[in-house]
């Protein structure tokens, strides 16, 4: 049904129209529509509807589940419904809380609470399953340690502050023949595995799949530090190799929060 017996539109009279205003405007190659689970036959309905009437669009639903409370599904009419200003502004309150013995002027602690309790709520969200609901959880979602962003932050600017403390140039190039120990050959392995893990989330719209990498990468960069001497290596060219390990450790980290739209601050 794409129109009502009175002539007046429904929602699917207006989205075709949007299909046919997009391909005759921009002719994209991909239409994707990033819409709740719960839409999954309306979808199939209307990109069979605009096959129909030769819009030649190639279109694409990519479903997600629901945040839901305690008591059920959200509802405005019920009053059960958290909104996002709500969430993000006690984020940032938390953050700012944990950040407050640090040593850090005024702006700059707000800047920081800012990246990381933002960082917060974006990951409570994309390192689950798309597919999947979520259960609303206030300590969850604000948790500030174990696998979350502000983890990942921290793993970041421990890696920025050794590069800092080191005090000297990292060559572009080091000599990677020098890692030899078994968690330095680890940590090399899974910085190894970034590319296709972007793909493999590209491709099936799955941005979890760069959480968990992420996740693991600090873990194992953490294993190397805590097992494999950096700073106090044997010889100089040993040194500039484990800081150049470090260095693409702390990129990669940096660029994969990045494709989740999540910041790192310089230090925490």
């Amino acid at each position: 049904l794409i129109q009502k017996s009175d002539g007046t539109s429904l929602y699917a009279t207006r989205d075709l129209a949007t299909i046919r205003h997009r391909m005759k405007t921009w002719s994209p190659e991909l239409i994707l529509y990033v819409v709740g689970g719960e839409q999954r036959l309306y979808f199939q309905q209307l990109f069979k509807a605009a096959e129909l009437l030769g819009y030649g669009a190639h279109c694409e639903h990519v479903p997600f589940g629901l945040i839901r409370l305690p008591k059920g599904r959200m509802s405005t009419r019920k009053g059960r419904v958290i909104f996002l200003e709500e969430v993000l502004d006690e984020a940032i309150a938390r953050a700012e809380a944990i950040l407050e013995d640090r040593e850090l002027g005024t702006d700059e602690k707000r800047k920081i609470a800012e990246k990381v309790g933002i960082g917060a709520v974006k990951w409570a969200d994309l390192s689950q399953t798309r597919t999947k609901d979520v259960l609303f959880d206030w300590d969850k979602m604000l948790n500030m340690q174990g696998d979350s962003a502000p983890y990942l932050q921290y793993a970041y600017v421990r890696i920025a502050s050794i590069l800092r403390k080191a005090e000297i140039e990292v060559p572009a190039k080091v000599d990677a023949s020098l890692l030899t120990e078994e968690p330095t050959i680890a940590l090399v392995k899974a910085l190894a595995g970034f590319p296709e893990t972007v793909v493999a989330a590209a491709e099936g719209y799955f941005p979890h799949l760069v959480a968990n990498y992420l996740i693991s990468l600090a873990r194992d960069f953490s294993s190397f530090y805590k097992q494999v001497p950096v700073l106090q290596a044997d010889s100089p060219e040993l040194v500039a190799a484990r800081l150049g390990l470090c260095r693409m450790t702390g990129q990669v980290l940096r660029r994969g929060l990045g494709l989740l739209g999540i910041e790192c601050p310089e230090r925490m």
